[in-house]
């Protein structure tokens, strides 16, 4: 799970290596803030590590909105058939799902559909699918 306000700009996946649990988005994430609606600057990198990367960090941000509904993004590969991967998302509040959906990237035509104006969840899907590739990419090469 990701916070739902960051968007992720740069992986860091050395610093996995670093981590205990596996980071949601697949790799831990250098980003910004989007919590106030324009990017701020980046995390300190508490705030980025435990945070922005891992979700629910209403209690460790400073600039968390308080009365925000969501608290995290959490994404999962449903298909991945050689031509399209399909990539489920939940947004959640309270740790219960508030909006969940699909969205689809097209190998072939390197686009992507279902992805609406939510700019954001658009980056952190972006960057999970980055992930999940060079996960599979990695692994096909044992």
């Amino acid at each position: 799970m990701a916070c739902p306000y960051f968007s992720p700009s740069e992986s860091i996946a050395d610093r996995v290596k670093d981590c205990r649990i596996s980071p949601p988005l697949g790799a831990l994430y250098l980003g910004y803030c989007l919590a106030r609606g324009v990017p701020e600057h980046p995390p300190d990198a508490n705030t980025l590590d435990r945070g922005c990367n891992f979700g629910y960090a209403r209690s460790i941000c400073t600039i968390f909105p308080q009365h925000a509904k969501p608290d995290a993004v959490r994404f999962s590969v449903a298909c991945d058939d050689g031509r399209r991967i399909d990539i489920l998302f939940s947004v959640e509040g309270s740790h219960r799902p508030l909006r969940h959906g699909r969205l689809e990237f097209d190998r072939e035509e390197q686009s992507w559909n279902g992805i609406a104006s939510d700019t954001i969840l658009y980056d952190q899907a972006k960057a999970y699918l980055k992930s999940y590739l060079r996960w599979k990419s990695r692994k096909a090469g044992l």
